[in-house]
């Protein structure tokens, strides 16, 4: 019996809610004598206290999402959680904001984000991968403009996993959101 609002007023370091919201520019309205409306990113990262986690709030906006998560069994904790949205500027166009959050590394989930982000390079990848039925050009695409900020990510070490496991793991699923993105954006949006 897990909830939304369990997850993430309890900032766990696990939560596949949080990795999926951060990337959607929730906000949180917390009541600690009044009520106040903050950003998740900036919530999942403030000290735990008394506050009460009265709503959570996810814009309407237009765009493409994608979330993934490895396990090693499918009712288990994730090893690792990696989410991402894209917002063109202005409700439509080819360039916009890429988010993409990162989780379970076991740390709670990091935000990044990609100003001026041009979806032509990416549709094209997709259109290749397809093509050739591999997912190289994508994979491409993330080692030329995501992979520093992946890598510079902290990735912890449990029971679960090791942090380089992790590192290699989110890698992996940063282009599988990628493709799924594309995927959505090639039937739905061009």
């Amino acid at each position: 019996g897990a909830t939304i609002g369990g997850s993430v007023f309890g900032r766990y370091g696990f939560s596949d809610v949080i990795t999926a919201l951060l990337v959607l520019d929730a906000e949180v309205v917390i009541y600690n004598g009044e009520e106040v409306k903050v950003p998740l990113e900036k919530y999942i990262s403030q000290k735990k206290d008394n506050a009460v986690l009265v709503k959570l709030i996810v814009p309407k906006s237009p765009g493409l999402n994608a979330y993934e998560s490895m396990r090693i069994v499918a009712t288990d904790f994730p090893l690792i959680t990696v989410s991402a949205s894209f917002r063109p500027e202005n409700g439509h166009g080819d360039t916009g904001k890429l988010c993409m959050a990162v989780g379970a590394r076991p740390n709670i989930a990091t935000l990044l984000k990609f100003e001026d982000f041009n979806t032509s390079e990416l549709f094209t990848s997709y259109a290749q991968d397809v093509n050739n039925n591999s997912l190289n050009s994508i994979n491409a695409l993330v080692e030329n403009y995501l992979l520093t900020d992946l890598n510079n990510l902290v990735y912890g070490t449990n029971l679960k996993a090791g942090g380089d496991y992790r590192k290699l793991l989110a890698k992996s699923l940063a282009v599988k959101v990628l493709f799924q993105m594309s995927e959505k954006g090639a039937i739905s949006w061009k």
